[in-house]
């Protein structure tokens, strides 16, 4: 500082600071200016059909408010998926099946089937003039038409809409629609009908709303094979399943034959004895209250004396109204897991019965209702136990083999079982099956059904099962 005033200077020192302090900030602004010329290099084109990846940080609203960052960096997402979306859907011309829509039957008549896909849609239909007599003036027998593959309005529609088909809308009477169907037939004309035009044409026929549709289209765009429930009346060689049997609870071990003989003898007199006390005894017993008298084996008979009220699905509503004929509640689908080895002519026991509702007409099931829906149902079987895999061990050292008798003895033995025509049986291993799991079974209960609620589009599913509790005793 002393020197500063020892050399006198025309400028005062504060007015040098302070420019000084100027001219630093000058130079550290120009440092801090960000060259924007390195995000040139990151910028990505965005015209091309990829979808990009998205995250809730990124378009996050701030607390103060948006940024003008945040805005660009929206507004080329946006441009981005509107460019993705803008790509032209394309399909091999030689994958692309063809079919002719005929609204007098509701059907497609596929007249060319290309791909996979129609291994597990379409089933196959006779259409033409039913003859009569089945014996011509020859002795020989009549033809019968030729079957051909039909898709049911569902079926089609799922085709149409997935880009697998080209599906054109046959023009005729009621009189031409069981003649041939091709597509150079005059009665059918025009272009392939567009996927809106197929929703106009196919949403209301044969009982399928778009409820309907929107389940099935969803159950087989995530590889679940789907089929409906009940065959339609004009399709009888529709594929549908074998009814299934009731499953019945698997029957304890075989007793001995002399435990047989003690339940014979024991339990006559114990019901005889019974009869003669309950009718001498008077009507309230301090020593048995609740009635629990008598022989007592096993704690199911205990609780059955002390059951107060029936309980079990076959005890008949106390609720006196009549199910409702007109109710949404009916099985419409049945569905089979991806990976179930499935055939036409013989479909397997489904995995699933899928109830199609709208959330917005249709309100909660009532009792009547669940309790009518699960009549309409098979009883499921039992679930077998999980059979755990053995853990590999270490190879444990063998065991010391035990000294020999002596030759005397063996002979000894040999020879007394020879006269005595004894002979050792073979110890056969039997793989018996494993009792099944008494949670498994509570959770799987005795019937099960699927509700698909659809909410303007937004499909939920619910699992509804009838419980069997009264026969899986915990005690």
């Amino acid at each position: 500082m002393e020197d500063e005033y020892e050399s006198p200077k025309f400028i005062s020192p504060s007015t040098e600071n302070a420019a000084g302090e100027v001219g630093e900030a000058d130079s550290s602004g120009d440092e801090d200016t960000p060259d924007w010329t390195k995000f040139a290099a990151t910028a990505s084109d965005v015209s091309r059909p990829v979808l990009p990846k998205r995250g809730e940080k990124d378009f996050e609203p701030a607390a103060g408010g948006g940024s003008g960052l945040q805005s660009y960096t929206l507004d080329r997402s946006r441009s981005a998926m509107v460019n993705a979306l803008k790509a032209g859907r394309g399909i091999n011309s030689k994958s692309v099946s063809y079919g002719i829509w005929i609204p007098a039957l509701s059907r497609v008549h596929v007249v060319q089937a290309r791909g996979v896909h129609f291994a597990n849609i379409g089933h196959s239909a006779r259409r033409g003039a039913p003859n009569p007599s089945p014996v011509v003036a020859d002795g020989k027998l009549a033809k019968l038409p030729p079957s051909r593959l039909e898709l049911l309005p569902e079926e089609a529609l799922y085709m149409i809409e997935r880009g697998s088909m080209f599906c054109w809308k046959r023009e005729g009477g009621e009189g031409e629609v069981d003649g041939p169907c091709e597509v150079g037939d005059p009665n059918v004309q025009g272009t392939p009908m567009s996927v809106q035009q197929g929703f106009a044409e196919m949403i209301g026929k044969e009982a399928l709303t778009l409820e309907r549709y929107q389940v099935y289209s969803y159950l087989k765009r995530l590889g679940y094979l789907c089929t409906r429930t009940e065959a339609p009346a004009s399709s009888p060689f529709y594929p549908i399943p074998a009814p299934r049997k009731g499953s019945e609870l698997v029957t304890p071990p075989s007793v001995s034959i002399f435990r047989r003989l003690a339940l014979w003898i024991t339990v006559p007199l114990g019901r005889l004895f019974n009869t003669f006390s309950s009718a001498l005894r008077p009507r309230i017993d301090c020593w048995a209250p609740l009635g629990v008298r008598g022989v007592v084996r096993t704690y199911s008979d205990i609780f059955k004396s002390l059951r107060i009220i029936p309980a079990g699905h076959a005890v008949p509503l106390y609720i006196k109204e009549k199910a409702p004929t007109d109710t949404h509640y009916k099985v419409f689908y049945n569905v089979w897991k991806p990976s179930t080895p499935w055939k036409k002519t013989a479909l397997p026991p489904p995995d699933f019965e899928v109830v199609v509702i709208n959330a917005r007409t249709t309100s909660l099931p009532s009792l009547l209702e669940i309790t009518a829906l699960f009549s309409t149902l098979p009883v499921t079987p039992v679930p077998a136990s999980r059979r755990r895999q053995p853990q590999q061990q270490k190879p444990s050292q063998p065991a010391p083999e035990p000294a020999p008798a002596s030759a005397l003895t063996t002979t000894v033995m040999s020879r007394v079982l020879a006269f005595l025509n004894i002979k050792s049986a073979p110890q056969v291993k039997t793989d018996a099956p494993r009792p099944p799991n008494a949670f498994g079974a509570l959770k799987a209960g005795n019937k099960m059904v699927v509700l698909a609620v659809v909410d303007g589009g937004a499909i939920s599913f619910l699992r509804i099962g009838q419980g069997c509790f009264e026969e899986w005793p915990m005690a």
